[in-house]
């Protein structure tokens, strides 16, 4: 089975308020794990950077003005994508600015049908252990699982605030979101490698 993490960095929070991507990075997973093959590109916004959204990702203008505009790697992209389920913590954020590029440069939306949200998986699980719906013969694992899930997220605040360069970044936490993603598949169907 064929899977890809996905991860995105923009000028801001909204592309229907002028914000622009400016970086994707994606791993390929191939029955959950990496295969090796990547895709990543930095992008010209064709617009600043605002200090607020430098100050998370240490993306220049000036370091992006050289970059391919998206519509140059839009079909490579999309290629590496193919019909692949996309992983991705906070899907709604980074979908919406990929469609809102896809739109812009004539291309198909990328469908909701394919998304894992990992933030959504995370939420879930955090939910159903605090309400008791994890049973207690799991709970070992359940704290486990949950300790990942605050060590990823952590660990995302922390790349976003930019602690560490971009490009590493948008690996660590692709393969952050990956783990989450194994974790919790792991998790439901009673699997149990940690013990």
């Amino acid at each position: 089975m064929r899977e890809i993490v996905l991860d995105t960095e923009t000028t801001g929070l909204d592309p229907f308020q002028g914000h622009r991507l400016i970086e994707i990075g994606c791993v390929e997973l191939l029955n959950r794990i990496p295969s090796g093959e990547v895709f990543h590109r930095y992008l010209n916004p064709e617009r600043d950077v605002p200090a607020e959204a430098f100050a998370i990702h240490g993306l220049s203008g000036e370091f992006l003005k050289d970059k391919p505009l998206f519509p140059e790697i839009a079909d490579e992209l999309l290629d590496f994508l193919g019909e692949a389920p996309l992983v991705i913590h906070n899907a709604a954020f980074d979908l919406g600015f990929i469609n809102a590029e896809l739109d812009r440069a004539g291309k198909q939306a990328l469908g909701r049908d394919r998304i894992v949200d990992t933030l959504l998986l995370a939420s879930a699980l955090w939910l159903a252990w605090y309400l008791g719906q994890i049973p207690f013969v799991h709970g070992w694992i359940t704290a486990k699982v949950l300790a990942l899930i605050a060590y990823i997220v952590l660990g995302m605040v922390a790349l976003r605030r930019g602690r560490t360069k971009s490009v590493r970044a948008a690996a660590f936490a692709a393969a952050l979101a990956a783990a989450a993603y194994i974790v919790a598949v792991a998790l439901t169907r009673d699997a149990t490698p940690w013990s």
